[in-house]
């Protein structure tokens, strides 16, 4: 995993696969995704206070509801570090409250592969 200035930039992840391999386990899949994005947004942040594995306990034993919790908070970081990252130019991620409100409306599967595609754009900015 390659480091720039702002933090080690992880691999881009395939959001159809991801979505492929949700359905097939019947969703199972979707906490390994989460898992994966929480993991490459704390190591590219540095931030000590992202614990993905704990995170993905909360949302099982809370069957689901901390999940609310938990996309609000990665897209406020993400749209944090991109203003960090790349002070002079426009944030490119969607607000937080957008991932919570298709969550809501019971798409976590859309917030996943919108949360998803923003890290996607995001390294390939880092790397462009």
């Amino acid at each position: 995993m390659p480091y720039y200035p702002g933090g080690q930039v992880p691999a881009k992840r395939g959001i159809g696969w991801a979505i492929l391999f949700t359905i097939l386990t019947c969703g199972i899949y979707d906490l390994v995704w989460d898992y994966r994005m929480g993991r490459d947004i704390r190591e590219h942040t540095g931030r000590v206070d992202i614990n993905p594995g704990l995170d993905i306990f909360f949302m099982i034993i809370t069957c689901n509801i901390y999940y609310f919790f938990w996309v609000y908070k990665m897209g406020g970081i993400l749209r944090e570090k991109e203003a960090v990252c790349f002070p002079n130019q426009p944030c490119t991620a969607v607000e937080p409250w957008v991932l919570v409100i298709a969550a809501i409306f019971g798409a976590t599967l859309v917030s996943d592969a919108i949360l998803q595609h923003d890290l996607n754009r995001h390294w390939d900015r880092h790397v462009a």
